[in-house]
């Protein structure tokens, strides 16, 4: 059994455990038909990751594994859509940055023969995150003569509106050390809250990333 005793060869793709370090860079994929708060179509909304990997080996084509790491994204807002913080005037530029710490769980498939690099592969999975960090960025013009200034930037942090745990499907398909990865939020991102909502309905942001995934290290 694959478990019981080590191949001959020190290919990578065939050793019992793998470790290697990750990161990640997507696209929040705009989805303004079914989006209440839709994402400005003059910024790049984004997502960033860096994770710590280790997979095991079941078969020569089977293995799983899990990942541990930091993850944050940023929701650039379009202000013509429904305001978080106020229904006063729109907002110049606002911003949601969710900082997460995240952990995921797979299953991998391995297409190629043992050789010393990763091989062609597709992972599928699900992943966690505890979002620690929930903060609205925002700048806009203001009035000279009433503040002495002309822009205002502030920062809300804390946001009792931003769900502290979510959940992602995720899938990875890769070709040696660049994966394409794409990841599917199965949970609500906003949580009804009195202070900001009431009876209002919650607002929904795409559920969709779509990125590039680099093998820096093992």
């Amino acid at each position: 059994m694959p478990w019981e005793s080590e191949p001959s060869s020190e290919f990578i793709n065939q050793k019992k455990t793998y470790e290697t370090l990750n990161i990640g860079l997507g696209m929040i994929v705009p989805m303004s038909d079914n989006d209440s708060l839709a994402m400005s179509s003059g910024a790049f909304s984004n997502s960033f990751s860096i994770t710590s990997r280790e997979k095991y080996r079941l078969t020569d084509q089977l293995g799983i594994g899990y990942s541990l790491g930091y993850n944050v994204d940023n929701y650039h807002l379009e202000q013509d859509s429904a305001q978080l913080l106020w229904t006063g005037e729109d907002l110049d530029k606002q911003r949601l940055t969710v900082h997460k710490i995240m952990g995921d769980v797979f299953f991998r498939v391995i297409f190629t023969k043992p050789n010393d690099k990763p091989g062609i592969f597709l992972d599928l999975g699900a992943q966690a995150n505890w979002n620690i960090g929930r903060r609205m960025n925002i700048e806009d013009s203001v009035d000279k003569k009433t503040v002495g200034a002309t822009r205002v930037e502030a920062s809300y942090r804390k946001l009792a509106y931003v769900n502290p745990f979510e959940a992602q499907a995720l899938a990875r398909i890769g070709l040696n050390y660049v994966s394409i990865v794409a990841k599917y939020r199965i949970t609500d991102l906003f949580v009804a809250h009195e202070s900001t909502y009431g009876d209002k309905q919650l607002p929904n942001l795409s559920p969709i990333i779509v990125g590039l995934e680099f093998n820096i290290g093992d």
